[in-house]
């Protein structure tokens, strides 16, 4: 109920501004030429959709929502795990109902298993955070521009008003682009070890397990055996499916992945230069490590002993989660750890002020080289 609620104000929101975007607006088609270039500055939230934590709903709650199959992603994600995001943007309108976009955005996203209902999360017990440093080109598309209005209530020729009142409409806009981003997993060790399970017990007694409270770099630590070959632990479950990326020898993900930025903006003008927007973006990657995660187990025994890790490979396998959790053979080397089959998705929410500004003190003269004014003599 409460979705058809927020899906019922959203149609008359849409209803409402498409009545109002009937009267003529106080820009005229050539007015964007006045302020071409736009300044836009803004803070929000971040949020992502990962191998790693979700929401506290259980399966058959989730698949109880409204298109619970559908949306299943939506109600997945950890509100909770919201972290802070900044954008910088510069815009160039070049239609009076498109313009074009370089974004600049840096945010946190992370994710947790342990406030998880979900049985295989709560006993993997895998945690992460990453910075994100993105830069998109994107092209946004008016469906209807916002209006100041106007104070003197001025009317054109047929007698409409130039604006509906003082107060003017909100403007609507779709967005879509194509970027790059660049992130950097990182994760304190938060695995639950029980000496009296046969299976943790030996592994504790020959391994000194590294306990601080500092974020460690998963990328170096090759979790799921990435680039590692020859042995039994590569990217395969118990019934012998890839479950992961195969990698060249001694390589791992790249730090570096596209995404594609798709959304829409509600926007309010104060004036000719001046407003605010509210934008609701998520990013769709080429990436599924953005927190580590993508394949099976690897052997915690084959990563404590690989020489490519150096003095890191005891600390790679008590990240990797193998035999931790009260059901160790459910993390045993090759069991499924994450999602191969779907990208790490993320998104924000933000709110930013603009400031437009002329990009030529010719506008004027350009936005009417085509008109002739004829001027009747007096006399």
């Amino acid at each position: 109920m409460q979705t058809l609620r927020y899906i019922f104000i959203i149609v008359l929101v849409l209803i409402n501004s498409v009545i109002l975007s009937q009267h003529k607006s106080f820009y005229d088609d050539e007015g964007f030429l006045k302020n071409r270039f736009e300044y836009n500055f803004g803070i929000g939230a971040s949020s992502c959709l990962t191998d790693v934590g979700g929401s506290d709903l259980t399966e058959q709650e989730l698949k109880k929502k409204f298109a619970g199959t559908l949306l299943r992603g939506v109600y997945d994600t950890d509100i909770a795990k919201s972290n802070i995001v900044l954008t910088g943007a510069f815009i160039y309108h070049l239609k009076p109902k498109v313009n074009l976009r370089g974004n600049l955005a840096f945010a946190f996203l992370s994710g947790s298993d342990d406030q998880s209902s979900i049985d295989y999360r709560v006993n993997r017990n895998l945690s992460f955070r990453t910075d994100i440093l993105e830069f998109t080109a994107i092209t946004e598309y008016y469906i209807f521009k916002p209006s100041t209005g106007n104070k003197f209530n001025l009317k054109d020729v047929s007698g409409h008003k130039l604006a509906k009142n003082a107060l003017g409409h909100i403007g609507l806009y779709i967005m879509a682009g194509v970027g790059g981003f660049l992130y950097t997993p990182r994760a304190k060790i938060n695995h639950s070890y029980d000496a009296n399970n046969p299976e943790n017990a030996a592994y504790l007694n020959n391994h000194n397990l590294i306990d601080n409270n500092k974020y460690h770099r998963l990328r170096p630590l090759h979790t799921e055996g990435q680039g590692f070959v020859n042995n039994d632990g590569l990217s395969t479950d118990f019934d012998g499916v890839n479950r992961g990326k195969i990698f060249k020898e001694n390589k791992t993900y790249k730090v570096v992945s596209m995404c594609i930025p798709i959304g829409f903006g509600i926007e309010k003008a104060f004036n000719n230069d001046m407003g605010i927007k509210i934008e609701f973006a998520g990013r769709y990657t080429f990436t599924d490590y953005i927190d580590d995660v993508s394949g099976s187990y690897y052997s915690k025994e084959l990563l404590a002993t690989n020489p490519h890790l150096g003095d890191k490979a005891e600390l790679a396998a008590t990240m990797s989660g193998t035999a931790s959790g009260d059901n160790p053979l459910w993390n045993a080397t090759g069991q499924q750890r994450g999602g191969a089959s779907s990208n790490d998705f993320y998104g924000f929410v933000t709110f930013s002020m603009y400031k437009k500004f002329a990009g030529h003190s010719k506008w004027y003269k350009n936005a009417n080289i085509n008109q002739t004014r004829k001027i009747k003599a007096s006399f």
